[in-house]
């Protein structure tokens, strides 16, 4: 596979049309496998493809949110603007329930914890809090099946090396 630049995730290109067909045929929860196997040494642009597709679950949702370390911008005012604007998209999308049920809360995650901690750094320097509210329902255990694990290999389709230039 290539490691250049991602094309534009559009539903105009091919290739992201065929990769949308895949996923449909895998169900939501090959969105949470790549989610929780993406490197995001490689930028936000999957994590906002994932995000975006209807097929989205809040468990993929809130794993994605968690993972970009939301406490690191309140502590320091600092995030990413790829990764900043990623999460203000999926919290203005959380507000409007545009994520679907089905898979569990990935069991990795610390929720009452993470839940307190940033909570606690949100009262600690409002100063620095998202332009969209952070509800507590992204902190919440979501019941479903079981979905891919960290680690697990998911085998992509033919056009996912073609997701590259």
């Amino acid at each position: 596979m290539s490691t250049g630049v991602p094309i534009v995730m559009d539903e105009t290109n091919i290739h992201v049309v065929q990769l949308n067909e895949w996923i449909a045929k895998q169900g939501s929860g090959v969105l949470q496998g790549m989610a929780v196997n993406w490197n995001w040494d490689n930028g936000a642009w999957m994590l906002k493809f994932i995000v975006r597709h209807p097929l989205c679950s809040k468990a993929t949702a809130q794993y994605i949110f968690l993972a970009a370390e939301p406490g690191y911008k309140l502590v320091s005012g600092y995030m990413d603007n790829d990764i900043l604007e990623l999460i203000e998209e999926l919290l203005v999308r959380w507000h409007k329930n545009q994520f679907v049920d089905g898979i569990r809360s990935d069991s990795t995650l610390r929720l009452t914890e993470d839940y307190k901690e940033f909570r606690r750094l949100e009262h600690k320097h409002p100063e620095n809090k998202f332009s969209t509210s952070v509800p507590d329902s992204i902190f919440a255990i979501y019941p479903g099946v079981v979905s891919i694990r960290r680690g697990t290999n998911v085998d992509l389709p033919e056009p996912w090396d073609k997701l590259f230039n």
